[in-house]
């Protein structure tokens, strides 16, 4: 809780090493705890194989609490590995075991991991169902770590929901929480959503400070999917402000990350901020093959893209539909669904340098400029392109996740940078430069 998972995690190991002769009970519990943890900072296949050993333990002992630890952390590793149905058929089993018993901490962080599941399946009424059954068990035992954890993954819901305002109030009080409590990951998954939740609001610097300060405080607790979030989330900023080298670098050492914890609900996320970057720099064809291979990824998992974020892809998808033209498009991103999952995600290649080949193979890429006229920035090119298309600023800020004064103030700086006073003078500017 405290973030020293690492002295945790060793203290633990060694005590599996050298207590061969304890008692089956208490290396059962041992071989659960440890397996949390190490589960907890990315090493799967080890947590796997320790919750399997101590599962097999607590069976033999009866031990139905450490039957339900082996199976609840079992069902986490496997969520995390994008292999849904065995994630619910574990914790459906820890969560009926724990009924059964009436272990509420069981029943609590059981439904918690099922809420995870249901999210990344985009299911999110039904993930908003097991978050709030959790959230009450642990309310009424004063459980405040659990009580954090699961207003943590519903603060996450609200956001890919659009509910900005619910998430911001729900992720205060799981901040507050956090640090009653002394609990650092907590802490840092806090700064976390509050990072993305600046960039929502279109404030691009307090994100990245945000992101920063998360990123030290996974670094200290070893969590590796943490660091990745973070570095997912700075890759975006860089691409917001036209910094494509440093966005390229966020995003390669995201998916190399990815890469090696097999979590292939986020890879699809990562591919798709490659391919929002490629586009921005000019390389439509590549963009749309990443497209297609996070699409097609998404389908093998059967998980679903949130609205919101698909909102942030739309105009560098018509960017780039545009500069290749429909047919071509199509056909790049066909190609892009027909790439091998299990090539993409060797750990000896990163993702980045497996795509570059096989587009470099079959296409020969024509580099852009990497900025736009104008000076204007990421973000205002993606406004100007939906008011090119006719929407309103209020229409503009539901699409983008802005307030309508957000947006304002982005069409007020395009006007300046472009020299012009109307929508109209605005609109024949994009389509002159093919930004539309």
């Amino acid at each position: 809780m405290r973030g020293q998972v690492t002295e945790g995690r060793n203290l633990l190991e060694q005590a599996l090493a050298t207590s061969a002769d304890c008692k089956a009970s208490v290396r059962a519990k041992a071989l659960g705890a440890a397996g949390t943890l190490i589960g907890l900072q990315g090493n799967f296949e080890q947590a796997e194989a320790l919750c399997r050993e101590g599962l097999a333990l607590s069976r033999e002992l009866e031990d139905a609490d450490g039957i339900i630890i082996s199976l609840r952390m079992l069902g986490y590793v496997a969520m995390e590995q994008s292999n849904y149905a065995a994630a619910r058929t574990l914790l459906e089993e820890a969560l009926d075991l724990a009924r059964q018993v009436n272990n509420t901490w069981g029943i609590a962080y059981s439904l918690e991991i099922l809420a995870a599941v249901a999210f990344e399946q985009g299911e999110y009424v039904r993930a908003q169902t097991f978050i709030d059954e959790s959230l009450a068990i642990s309310r009424k035992g004063g459980d405040t770590w659990g009580m954090a954890r699961s207003l943590w993954l519903l603060a996450l819901v609200a956001l890919f929901q659009g509910n900005l305002a619910r998430a911001h109030t729900i992720i205060e009080e799981h901040l507050t929480l956090s640090r009653e409590v002394n609990d650092q990951r907590g802490l840092a998954y806090s700064l976390l959503i509050l990072g993305y939740l600046a960039f929502f609001q279109g404030q691009d610097d307090t994100m990245r400070t945000l992101l920063e300060e998360s990123q030290a405080l996974h670094k200290q607790t070893g969590d590796r999917r943490g660091i990745a979030w973070t570095l997912y989330g700075l890759g975006w900023v860089a691409l917001a402000q036209g910094d494509y080298s440093t966005a390229r670098t966020q995003y390669e050492q995201c998916l190399a990350i990815l890469s090696e914890l097999d979590h292939k609900w986020f890879i699809a996320l990562g591919l798709e901020g490659l391919a929002c970057l490629a586009s921005a720099q000019g390389q439509p064809a590549w963009a749309a093959r990443l497209w297609g291979a996070a699409e097609m990824m998404r389908e093998v998992i059967n998980a679903s893209i949130s609205p919101v974020i698909l909102a942030r892809y739309e105009p560098f998808i018509a960017a780039a539909r545009t500069q290749l033209g429909e047919k071509t498009f199509t056909a790049a991103w066909a190609e892009g669904r027909t790439m091998p999952i299990e090539a993409l995600l060797r750990p000896s290649d990163t993702v980045l340098s497996l795509l570059e080949s096989a587009v470099t193979q079959s296409t020969t890429i024509a580099k852009l400029p990497v900025t736009y006229p104008a000076g204007l920035t990421i973000r205002e090119v993606e406004v100007l392109r939906w008011v090119a298309m006719g929407l309103t600023d209020i229409q503009v800020a539901e699409k983008l996740i802005l307030s309508s004064r957000t947006v304002s103030t982005h069409l007020r700086s395009i006007y300046n940078k472009l020299g012009v006073t109307s929508r109209s003078a605005a609109t024949r500017f994009a389509v002159e430069h093919h930004l539309v």
